[in-house]
């Protein structure tokens, strides 16, 4: 597969992603048999998933290049996409876990995993709160048991 350096070859993929979706959008489902129909199933979520992988991507590299100038990449993200703060943090803290960072003499460093978003922790061993945990995940996780990275009273700072 080809890899896309330009801004007129990424608008044209994404453009033909966006027609193929929109077809699909409008299909006659009912049409389809039910091994099919959840063979697509299969496809369209391979599909999502590549789209956020794509997402995260150049969420990485806008937060990278501090294309927000010092202010929150997660604001930036949220504002100008028009979409929810907490898609936004995903995004950008996905890309800074799972992306290589360059370093300022030279070379990449490796992925920086600590303090990932869902998991709860902190670079200091010491739990976040985390808005958007509920009680069905407090309950896992109680369940879990203190083995499980994200064992603990909610809120516990």
């Amino acid at each position: 597969m080809e890899l896309i350096s330009d801004i007129e070859h990424a608008t044209a993929v994404a453009g033909s992603v966006c027609a193929g979706v929109e077809a699909l959008r409008g299909a006659e489902f009912w049409k389809i048999g039910d091994k099919e129909l959840l063979t697509l199933a299969e496809t369209l979520e391979r599909v999502g998933r590549l789209v956020y992988a794509a997402q995260v991507h150049l969420a990485g590299e806008v937060d990278t290049r501090d294309v927000a100038q010092g202010a929150s990449t997660m604001v930036l993200l949220r504002d100008r996409l028009r979409i929810p703060a907490g898609d936004a943090r995903a995004r950008v803290n996905a890309a800074r876990a799972i992306l290589p960072r360059d370093l300022p003499t030279g070379g990449e460093t490796p992925p920086a995993r600590a303090g990932v978003a869902g998991r709860g922790g902190r670079r200091d061993g010491r739990r976040r709160a985390d808005p958007h945990r509920d009680r069905d995940h407090e309950g896992v996780t109680r369940e879990a048991g203190p083995g499980h990275p994200g064992h603990g009273a909610a809120g516990a700072d």
